[in-house]
């Protein structure tokens, strides 16, 4: 990866965006499917290591569902502050907000290099992360967001190791952010992990997002532009 050397790569984003706290205020509205992957919570293997784990395991056990707008916190049973939940004596730590693990990414990539007529990808950082890194290339602002923008290749993002080569943050041993916002040279798709959110929103053609649906290794819903992810937005699972 390297740094954005000039323009406005992510003024078209801007235009697009619409509706605070929606799926569309995130990824952008217009485009013709969504898809919703929500992040793989981490359980306790007893083994005294942690394996991933899906949200339909844990609602498995609290009796709660798991459908396009379900927020954890009420799929787990639990207050909005508390994400971590004990399930059969076993500890579950609640998913990761603004981060994709870089294996499910990897997943997705063949849907969205068959989305795009191009390779090139330019990927957002959110420059809050803490980590000490200072984006030496252009800055992408949105309110209350500011993001180091990088260029790359759709098929470096194949390889779940591509982090720690692409000094965003990555210091061995330790793992580091992942992008906020990733979209093509065509402007075909957003792949889109608001730093606040547990899952990870896919704009583009509804090929696509059928596509996004079908991949074994995530956890996805269809949803729309207009949809709530807001921490109330859950009107099934009780409070």
């Amino acid at each position: 990866m390297r740094a954005v050397e000039n323009g406005d790569p992510g003024a078209w984003i801007v235009l697009r965006l619409g509706g605070w706290g929606s799926v569309g205020g995130v990824a952008g509205r217009g485009f013709e499917a969504y898809a919703r992957v929500l992040h793989p919570v981490q359980v306790d293997d007893g083994a005294h290591a942690m394996r991933p784990g899906s949200w339909a395991e844990v609602a498995a056990r609290t009796g709660r569902v798991v459908h396009p707008l379900a927020q954890w916190h009420r799929v787990a049973g639990v207050d909005e502050l508390r994400g971590d939940v004990e399930v059969d004596g076993r500890r579950v730590t609640a998913p990761p907000t603004g981060w994709l693990d870089p294996r499910l990414l990897a997943a997705l990539v063949p849907a969205l290099a068959a989305a795009t007529t191009t390779d090139a990808v330019t990927l957002a950082v959110w420059e809050g992360w803490g980590t000490g890194v200072v984006f030496a290339g252009p800055r992408f602002e949105l309110p209350g967001r500011a993001y180091g923008l990088f260029e790359g290749r759709i098929g470096e993002l194949a390889d779940p190791e591509w982090p720690w080569d692409a000094e965003i943050g990555w210091r061995p041993p330790f793992e580091g952010p992942m992008p906020q916002l990733i979209w093509p040279g065509d402007h075909a798709w957003v792949l889109a992990s608001e730093i606040d959110w547990d899952s990870t929103i896919v704009a583009g053609s509804r090929a696509l997002v059928d596509d996004v649906l079908a991949v074994e290794a995530v956890e996805a819903f269809a949803v729309n532009a207009h949809d709530s992810l807001m921490s109330h937005a859950d009107l099934i699972n009780p409070a």
